[in-house]
């Protein structure tokens, strides 16, 4: 007897199924393995039943949009509002890996890290973020916003400006949410490159409320710099802001700015004696 045989599987052993595969043994035994028989009707009792596979429902996914504009927002908190702008995490991806989004803003506009405030969106959206770092000599700050789910809608953002892809003379915008024209677009240009303390100087107008406001580049629609000081309010001024490189390296080294200051250790324990210690 050849010793290839057929395994007839319908799903548990019957005396019909070692029947037929005895048969089909013998067959090939005297006609040869190539002979293939027709395939025999399954009698009542022994039926396959089979269970379609269960589809696998498709991973919800938030919808994201380049929209600088709308990607700057008004920041409340506790003692008032400034504003703020939706930035992406990575050049490959708006969210960062825990689904929650990256808003830089001004540090003046928060007390500590740690601060509880809320992103109002233009279109009045609105979702609770987290101070997560500060740099106060750069006056910047980076909040990151409560996990994002597909029913928030359309995300706005906007990514920050790359390395040596900006330059004096350069035009560019702002639009933030300052008492003198909330909303308003207001353009001006790069009056200088980055100083010693990490921040660009810009010709701009801006008042209260726009701080921590982007300030786009007009060609490429990236943010360089949030509002942070000026000379002037309402009306065209010497404008600072913290520089693209120092808000990128914010946003890959958070920690490293956390602003918590250490306690101070005392030297000496308040409660302590000159000679109480002495051996007597």
């Amino acid at each position: 007897m050849d010793k290839k045989q057929v395994a007839y599987v319908v799903g548990g052993a019957t005396a019909w199924s070692l029947l037929t595969a005895i048969l089909l043994a013998v067959v090939q035994h005297w006609f040869g393995p190539s002979v293939v028989l027709p395939p025999l009707p399954v009698p009542p009792g022994d039926k396959i039943e089979q269970t379609p596979p269960t589809p696998t429902p498709p991973t919800p996914t938030v919808q994201t949009k380049f929209d600088p504009s709308n990607a700057i927002h008004k920041v409340i908190m506790q003692r008032g509002y400034c504003s703020g702008t939706i930035v992406a995490h990575a050049a490959d991806s708006v969210l960062r890996p825990d689904k929650r989004l990256w808003v830089v803003s001004a540090a003046h506009c928060f007390g500590k890290v740690g601060d509880k405030v809320q992103h109002q969106l233009r279109d009045g959206r609105t979702l609770v973020g987290t101070v997560c770092a500060i740099d106060r000599g750069a006056d910047c700050a980076l909040v990151i916003t409560d996990p994002i789910t597909e029913s928030f809608g359309v995300v706005p953002y906007t990514t920050v400006a790359s390395i040596g892809s900006y330059s004096v003379g350069n035009p560019v915008w702002h639009q933030g949410f300052g008492v003198h024209i909330p909303g308003n677009k207001e353009i001006g240009k790069i009056a200088d490159l980055t100083n010693q303390r990490g921040q660009v100087r810009y010709r701009l107008s801006v008042s209260q409320g726009d701080s921590g406001g982007g300030i786009i580049h007009d060609s490429t629609g990236r943010l360089l710099s949030p509002v942070c000081c000026t000379t002037q309010l309402n009306a065209m001024g010497d404008v600072w802001g913290a520089a693209p490189e120092r808000i990128l390296h914010m946003m890959a080294t958070p920690t490293d700015y956390v602003d918590v200051q250490p306690i101070e250790m005392p030297v000496v324990a308040p409660d302590a004696v000159p000679g109480n210690n002495e051996k007597q």
